[in-house]
């Protein structure tokens, strides 16, 4: 490239040699031209902005990239709960509270706590169940059949505190069941039932998880009576109906109804309302004058789950057409329900043989060994598994920086190439 340079003494150019002008003209060219220089800088702000923007978004990012998040389980607290009347699966692993302000001590009004016990025999066995409490004791001897279906109980007056549950066969010196909780009624009126522990062996008993063990009801049952006769002809007679309400096993005089009849042939009768204990004994008796069983009922009734736990009918076919008893019932009672998971969960299989071969060792070593090293183990090839990206994912950083700044370089050299010989105007 050739450069003129004005001549002050002549009005003609006349060019010089190349050699004598190139170093001045390399070294000064970019400062004696000032649109070259305004050039320069256009062409280098622009990569370098774009460059400083990608920079500050790709830390962030990177940031997020290399520290990956991390999860950590959670833990929470059983908490008590409250129990619907009469609900049939309260969960047995936690704290039941009930809310039932129906059930008073106050007045006439009766409250009872009844003990269950719902199980099934895989064998047969001869033992019995006994409760105790700290008021409260008792036992029942139970001579089961393989496969039968049981359920003894406990009924006492209201009590409070804790219990234990214990099922003995004859043949076993450790109770084959057993139960340990604390039943507790506070002032608000609620009753709250937590269960401490408990077992169940398995060789005598079915123990379907999902089934009652045992059934602890608190509460009273408001009930009536009612008992009607039918007979194909009139007649005179007796017709006594009572409940056993303060659980002596016999029903007394203040604890039935009496209705003697004339030349009647239908004859209906019910017991005042009284609150009485959650099973009881009941009699209905149908006698003519000289006192021969015309048609008897009587028995223990479950009034909770109003149901039959034993009876005793009898009727002479010639005289009566119909004999119906009815119950009127009020139940005022919560349960806490135990589930047989809870005593024993049920047993898990493992297969005890490995899928694979390996191999240990245990080396004492003294002094440097030759080649006795046991090769390193190889590693697992993960290459498969590697996202063909990563490497950009992890340097993107620095290749978008060494791109930003070869862009600059190229615009800058674009533009000193462009550059325009310098020209001056004449004097």
């Amino acid at each position: 490239m050739y450069l003129a340079m004005f001549n002050s003494n002549s009005q003609s150019f006349k060019p010089k040699n190349h050699d004598e002008i190139a170093p001045r003209n390399m070294n000064n060219q970019i400062m004696q031209n000032r649109a070259t220089l305004a050039l320069g800088w256009r062409t280098l702000a622009f990569p370098i902005l774009i460059m400083t923007v990608v920079v500050m978004m790709g830390f962030p990012s990177q940031s997020a990239h290399a520290q990956q998040p991390v999860t950590q389980p959670t833990t929470g607290a059983l908490s008590s709960e409250l129990i619907n009347p009469l609900s049939e699966d309260p969960l047995p692993d936690k704290s039941d509270t009930v809310t039932e302000t129906s059930i008073t001590e106050t007045g006439n009004t009766k409250s009872y706590i009844k003990f269950e016990l719902h199980q099934q025999a895989k064998r047969a066995f001869a033992g019995r169940l006994d409760v105790e409490g700290t008021d409260f004791q008792d036992s029942i001897a139970l001579s089961i059949s393989e496969g039968e279906h049981f359920d003894p109980y406990f009924v006492f007056t209201e009590q409070a505190g804790p219990y234990k549950l214990n099922l003995y066969s004859l043949d076993n010196d450790l109770p084959i069941l057993w139960v340990e909780g604390h039943v507790e009624r506070l002032d608000t009126g609620e009753y709250l039932h937590q269960l401490i522990g408990g077992d169940a062996d398995p060789d005598y008993l079915k123990l379907t998880p999902e089934d009652s063990a045992v059934v602890i009801a608190l509460g009273s049952v408001d009930a009536t009576v009612a008992g009607c006769v039918s007979l194909f002809q009139p007649l005179d007679g007796r017709f006594e109906l009572g409940v056993d309400i303060n659980r002596n096993g016999e029903i007394d005089s203040n604890e039935s109804t009496t209705h003697l009849f004339t030349a009647q042939s239908e004859i209906c009768l019910d017991t005042p309302e009284a609150t009485i204990p959650l099973t009881s004994f009941y009699r209905a008796l149908v006698t003519d004058s000289s006192g021969n069983v015309v048609a008897k009922n009587e028995g223990i009734y479950d009034f909770l789950n109003k149901t039959s736990v034993s009876s005793n009918k009898e009727s002479d076919s010639e005289i009566v057409q119909e004999f119906r008893i009815d119950w009127i019932l009020t139940p005022a009672v919560v349960r806490a329900n135990i589930l047989n998971a809870s005593l024993r969960s049920p047993a898990q299989y493992f297969n005890p043989m490995p899928k694979e071969k390996g191999k240990t060792a245990d080396i004492i070593q003294n002094g440097e060994a030759g080649n006795s090293e046991s090769p390193a183990p190889k590693s697992a090839d993960t290459s498969s598994n590697e996202n063909p990206f990563s490497v950009f994912i992890d340097y993107w950083i620095y290749i978008a920086i060494g791109a930003g700044l070869a862009i600059a370089l190229i615009f800058t050299l674009k533009g000193l190439v462009n550059t325009p010989p310098i020209s001056r105007s004449k004097k």
